[in-house]
């Protein structure tokens, strides 16, 4: 059985990534669901799974202290991937979109040179209805979806944990404070996150696989040669017909089995 490939993941970001809820007395960061619902989705042996979270609640991401804390990150250990969510303080604090916007792209290109790929997140929603709130996140989020770069990717995290759409017991549920989410909303944070990653790996999954059945030594397809045999010779006559050689292989069958293995590193 070839070893599993290592999937090292990142969360990055602010209080809604290190789970924060109960005003600080207790933590759930939604890495935990995103892992179980990784590990329960892909197959057995595809991935040897390791999360990390790293996130720093009321960190801002257009200060130098959330750069500096990911760029520290980056050269402690190499990621596959690495989630990224920043911007709710910020908005919170008046900066502007394109400020926003802009220094949450310096942090992805941090995390791109090292050769990892970026999981970009939308800002989700809060219990305030502010106007000029409401309009510059969804300037930032509309930033956020609209780019593109290589090795780059999207998740609309504001569209899947929804505040004021939600009946109030979900709403109650799921929200702590109106800002942070509880437990169970982190948990139900982690699935839609994992959801989002699952096409991207599957697709590498499938395409891992085809490059291995290319690659494969050309002598395992070829079909066994035959054994020589001793007949009777015997005189053609004109009843007989043409003779033809017939050859006979079998498709390629790639096997699967998996057994995925996960280890969790929670600053």
């Amino acid at each position: 059985m070839p070893p599993k490939t290592p999937l090292r993941i990142l969360c990055f970001g602010d209080s809604l990534t290190s789970g924060y809820h109960s005003y600080g007395g207790g933590e759930n960061p939604y890495a935990d669901a995103l892992v179980d619902r990784l590990a329960n989705a892909l197959p057995e042996d595809a991935y040897h799974i390791t999360v990390v979270v790293n996130g720093r609640p009321g960190d801002v991401a257009s200060r130098q202290p959330f750069q500096r804390r990911l760029r520290e990150q980056l050269e402690a250990q190499s990621f596959d991937w690495v989630i990224v969510l920043g911007g709710t303080n910020d908005l919170a604090n008046m900066a502007s979109a394109h400020d926003v916007f802009n220094a949450l792209k310096t942090s992805w290109d941090m995390a791109l040179a090292k050769g990892s790929k970026v999981l970009a997140l939308t800002v989700p929603e809060c219990h305030a209805k502010v106007k000029w709130l409401n309009a510059s996140r969804r300037a930032l989020n509309a930033s956020i979806l609209a780019h593109e770069q290589t090795n780059f990717y999207t998740f609309d995290l504001f569209a899947k944990i929804p505040y004021h759409s939600l009946p109030q017991q979900d709403r109650d549920a799921f929200w702590d404070d109106g800002l942070h989410l509880t437990a169970d909303g982190y948990n139900w944070m982690g699935r839609h996150i994992a959801d989002g990653l699952l096409p991207i790996l599957e697709q590498q999954i499938l395409e891992q696989q085809i490059l291995e059945q290319q690659h494969r030594p050309e002598q395992q397809h070829r079909p066994e040669a035959a054994k020589p045999a001793t007949r009777k010779r015997r005189t053609k006559s004109a009843d007989d017909g043409p003779a033809f050689d017939e050859e006979a292989g079998s498709p390629n069958i790639i096997s699967q089995g998996y057994v995925v293995v996960r280890r969790r590193d929670l600053d």
